[in-house]
């Protein structure tokens, strides 16, 4: 089965709400540069912009990006663009990332690391 690497940020990290979705290997922390992390309701949002943000690194089969893409509610909330993610040994590779389909209007998470205090369970 052909996988394809994900950089995931928010619900979808180790400890958190919809962790188990994944079904994935993986979960190398890393992070993305020029990308900026908002305070959603309950959610993250992540855009393109001048910060960084943590999240960690999955490989994921194929056949489950349907499912992720709609639990994203992606193209209509999300966008999934390709990426440089930078790993934590320093090495790089190209992933998969849920980026914000607008701009959104919420606070800047300043340090770009997405907390099971900020999750509702509201997605």
């Amino acid at each position: 089965m052909k996988k394809q690497t994900f950089f995931v940020y928010g619900l979808l990290k180790k400890g958190h709400s919809k962790h188990n979705m994944l079904q994935a290997e993986g979960g190398a922390r890393a992070t993305a540069q020029g990308v900026v992390m908002y305070n959603g309701p309950g959610i993250p949002f992540a855009a393109e912009g001048t910060g960084s943000i943590s999240g960690e690194v999955y490989e994921i089969d194929e056949e489950r990006i349907p499912e992720l893409d709609a639990f994203e509610e992606c193209p209509d909330l999300y966008i999934r663009k390709r990426i440089e993610v930078e790993l934590e040994d320093g090495s790089s590779k190209q992933a998969w990332i849920y980026l914000s389909a607008d701009a959104p209007n919420y606070p800047i998470i300043e340090d770009g690391v997405w907390r099971q205090e900020y999750e509702t369970d509201t997605h």
